[in-house]
């Protein structure tokens, strides 16, 4: 299978892009206009797989990843390493095919394209992210060594009314969300749905600041800037929505969702942890983005790595990912694979694990569980 690689989703024709991702939200053109436009420090390579029917395949790459260590090991591991994911998203690999093509028939090719950028982008490890538990064997059958990473969450939402979602939770977990409802009430907090708004802009980037200085994220650091928000709107229009919630009159927590057919993707949260703690703004916000859901006839909520065991009293269950990663060239990644216990030592953890507060549901910007 033939396969060419660009630097911009500006350099290919989107609409067939977009027929081979489909409805996948972080494959889409769109996802991947507004990383290029909206967020810092992008280097995307795309690349497309044909055959004699023509575009078979798509894959993400990129040179620009953060492992979650310190000093000269997060260096190391981003100065050496590629990776395929969907950009800021961690429910997708970063590979799209046609619905006749699969995996192990477009691994040879994978293999040559992830080959030929190692050697144009002077890297040594090429690794594929958000990889699904059933995957797994091919990517071991290819050569990769695995690692797990934080399980992701989902809600599945086959419920006509609230009524039934409630029933369908656990008996404790269905009273304490009665109880912050009633909370709701007692705080004075108010959610409102709508669009984004142009005069909400610098109050919105705030709260969200808040939740990453939380993961150890300076302003300076931040992966975006407050005109974000304005890209989104751009991108998605009325498909952008955002839950406000208010306390007593000002505007404390938000939660940015973007809807996809049946589906809604929910990447980025912010509040003010001064307000929402005491007053359970975080849980209040979650419970009406449900149940607005329900009431929309959206079937799947995509909720991210964070704040698992609140989720699941929502009904949130977990998906487990996997990292799969290898050395280029092959002699090297056969040194690599029998000294990998001792690198892997050597590497370690993650250095900053997330706090225990709930806070956000944002998504992994690269794949920070490498071995």
């Amino acid at each position: 299978m033939n396969y060419r690689i660009v630097y911009s989703i500006d350099q290919l024709d989107q609409s067939a892009w977009d027929q081979i991702t489909t409805d996948e939200l972080a494959m889409g053109s769109a996802w991947q206009r507004l990383m290029e436009h909206g967020w810092r420090n992008q280097a995307p390579c795309y690349v497309l797989f044909e055959d004699a029917a023509g575009l078979a395949a798509v894959m993400v790459a990129s040179t620009e990843n953060t492992f979650g260590r310190q000093g000269w090991r997060e260096h190391v591991l981003r100065r050496l390493t590629i990776v395929v994911s969907a950009p800021y998203a961690s429910n997708h690999c970063g590979i799209s095919m046609r619905s006749d093509i699969r995996l192990e028939q477009l691994m040879p090719s994978i293999q040559r394209a992830l080959a030929e950028l190692c050697w144009k982008k002077r890297r040594v490890l090429y690794a594929i992210s958000s990889v699904w538990e059933h995957d797994v064997p091919l990517w071991q059958h290819a050569g990769f060594s695995i690692s797990k990473q934080p399980d992701y969450s989902l809600l599945h939402l086959p419920f006509s009314s609230d009524d039934a979602y409630l029933k369908s939770l656990a008996s404790k977990d269905r009273a304490e969300i009665r109880r912050i409802r009633r909370k709701a009430v007692e705080f004075g907090v108010i959610c409102s749905i709508g669009s984004f708004e142009a005069s909400e802009l610098a109050t919105i980037y705030e709260l969200i600041c808040q939740v990453y200085a939380r993961y150890g994220t300076t302003r300076e650091t931040m992966p975006f800037g407050a005109d974000m928000l304005q890209h989104l709107h751009r991108e998605y229009g009325d498909d952008f929505i955002l839950f406000r919630g208010y306390v007593n009159g000002t505007l404390e927590g938000v939660f940015l969702t973007i809807r996809s057919g049946s589906s809604l993707a929910w990447p980025i949260a912010g509040l003010n942890y001064a307000v929402s703690r005491s007053t359970y703004l975080y849980f209040i916000l979650m419970d009406e983005m449900i149940r607005w859901a329900i009431g929309q006839g959206i079937r799947v909520i995509s909720g991210g790595l964070t704040n698992e065991r609140e989720k699941r009293g929502h009904g949130f269950h977990v998906v487990e990912r996997w990292f799969c990663f290898r050395a280029y060239p092959n002699w090297v990644n056969r040194i690599f694979t029998k000294g990998l216990p001792l690198i892997q030592r050597v590497i370690g953890g993650v250095d900053m694990p997330p706090p225990k507060d709930p806070v956000v549901s944002h998504s992994e910007s690269a794949a920070n569980s490498l071995p």
